[in-house]
């Protein structure tokens, strides 16, 4: 698990990246590829307002995250993974310089 934590923090910074380049396209294009590989189920990016900026499942963007990503703790100010049902949800906060841009989570296949 913790590899999986890890694994996603480069991710985060390269969205961070964007976010402050104002570049929110390419945060689409991160995701797209990363959503092909064989474990990835799901990755979503929340700003800081709460609202879905994007996410591999299109039906979610535009969303509140309250009500896209319900139970999920956006406020949390290390990366963490947990369970979610029987698979694995890795949720990272996205920081500027001084304070929390937005939240990144992923949603990975446990392997059976």
């Amino acid at each position: 698990m913790q590899l999986l934590r890890l694994s996603a923090l480069p991710l985060a910074w390269a969205i961070r990246g964007e976010v402050l380049s104002s570049n929110p396209g390419n945060i689409d294009t991160f995701m797209e590829k990363l959503v092909r590989e064989k474990s990835v189920k799901r990755i979503v990016f929340v700003d800081a307002a709460g609202k879905v900026v994007s996410s591999t499942n299109l039906k979610l963007k535009d969303q509140l995250a309250a009500t896209a990503l319900p139970g999920i703790d956006l406020t949390a100010t290390q990366p963490r993974v947990e369970p979610a049902g029987s698979d694995l949800r890795i949720v990272v906060p996205v920081m500027s310089f001084d304070r929390q841009i937005g939240t990144l989570v992923l949603d990975y296949m446990s392997p059976r």
